[in-house]
């Protein structure tokens, strides 16, 4: 958490100098490559570097390793010819020409996340938090100083997709410093390369599906609200994530894979009801302050701080705020349930997350409301999704008598 928060604070600070060189049709640029890119990361791996803190043996998880970084290439570069042979296509999709351009580099993209996704679990499995937090750290303050150095010459939008590419780079460069001995990769032979995954098959027969399905209600927003009413709105969605949805994420992955790595270890089942209802009461506490704290920033704030042109963003954030606190608590928590083996059930709740999100912004448009009035029903839409996955959660930790073959 203090790694998470050094890391924030860096992007924080910077938040006023980067504003004042790009505009958000620029970050709407960014928002659109972002869309693209988190949707196609959930194949870079199909989910299965989260198995790597269950495997029970170390030959298992660096067989696991291995799996992930070769799936990981194979990935980016199937991608890399689709973008090469739909390029124009895509950006007409998206209203946005100056997208065509930048679509060539999502592959490296995606292999540099494929590559620190495997990182991060490989490093948590060993509990070397220290070179996650530094690592967090390095990507924020190589990704916001690289923004500002290549907007001071000019180069926008690309500024901010070419920061988060050095950032990601610079954050796996202090991963390989500190893999430790016995990351002997070379040593796993395809044959437990294969048996590990198929002992783990459920990761990319469930997870991979489910977690797509959460990526597209995640971002389905972007391409609905393009499509339907252009691109004015989706600058100020692209500052929002960055400056609170963003930072909330991080902390909760930053939080979930501890916590992931911690319950994967626990046998007793009333201890980890235990565990999770500590936490599940502190979480939305802490989401309802935050809560609190935003809507008592007056919207002169944000344009003091970031510049006239941002002078709407205040309202967006004060009604973004609810689906992102819910959001936080969610993600907080949400590894409870591949604890509890329960990625059917998830795939499921994946897919009512997607029809929320997609028939409260069509419900908008086409009962002819405002886009803003649009905006409103779709962040209802998501409050009650997160309403549901949490009673979910509460449900399946009260309820299930088996947690795995841990028990």
């Amino acid at each position: 958490m203090m790694g998470t928060g050094a890391a924030q604070a860096i992007t924080f600070l910077l938040a006023f100098i980067v504003t004042r060189l790009y505009s958000p049709e620029n970050f709407t640029t960014l928002e659109h490559y972002a869309m693209i890119l988190s949707v196609l990361s959930v194949f870079s791996t199909f989910k299965m570097e989260l198995a790597i803190v269950q495997a029970d043996t170390d030959v298992k998880a660096l067989s696991l390793v291995k799996w992930c970084l070769r799936t990981t290439l194979i990935v980016s570069l199937l991608c890399l010819l689709i973008f090469v042979l739909f390029n124009s296509r895509i950006a007409e999709l998206f209203q946005n020409e100056e997208l065509g351009f930048y679509l060539y580099f999502i592959p490296l993209n995606l292999l540099l996340f494929g590559v620190f996704q495997v990182m991060v679990y490989w490093h948590h499995r060993n509990k070397l938090y220290k070179s996650s937090s530094l690592s967090k750290v390095t990507f924020n303050a190589t990704n916001e100083l690289s923004k500002i150095s290549f907007g001071w010459l000019g180069l926008t939008p690309g500024g901010l997709i070419f920061g988060n590419l050095l950032g990601r780079l610079a954050s796996i460069l202090v991963f390989f410093r500190t893999l430790g001995p016995n990351f002997k990769i070379k040593e796993v032979s395809n044959s437990e390369m294969t048996a590990a995954a198929k002992d783990y098959s459920e990761y990319y027969r469930f997870s991979v599906w489910g977690s797509f399905l959460a990526k597209l209600a995640a971002w389905a927003h972007i391409f609905l609200f393009t499509y339907f009413f252009g691109l004015w709105s989706i600058g100020f969605f692209a500052l929002s994530r960055r400056l609170v949805l963003g930072p909330l994420n991080i902390f909760s992955q930053s939080f979930a894979q501890v916590f992931y790595q911690h319950i994967s270890a626990m046998k007793d089942k009333q201890a980890i009801r235990r565990l999770f209802f500590k936490f599940f009461f502190r979480l939305v506490g802490l989401a309802g302050l935050m809560a609190v704290v935003v809507m008592l920033v007056p919207n002169s704030f944000y344009t003091f701080m970031l510049g006239d042109k941002w002078g709407e963003l205040g309202g967006f954030i004060k009604l973004l705020i609810f689906w992102f606190g819910l959001n936080f608590v969610t993600s907080c928590l949400a590894f409870i349930n591949y604890r509890l083996k329960k990625q059917k059930q998830m795939l499921f709740l994946d897919s009512l997350h997607l029809v929320i999100v997609v028939s409260s912004i069509c419900f908008g448009f086409f009962n002819g409301y405002s886009e803003w009035e649009t905006l409103q029903w779709f962040v209802l839409g998501k409050i009650l999704f997160f309403l549901i996955n949490l009673g979910a959660m509460v449900y399946f930790v009260l309820s299930s008598s088996k947690l795995g073959v841990n028990e």
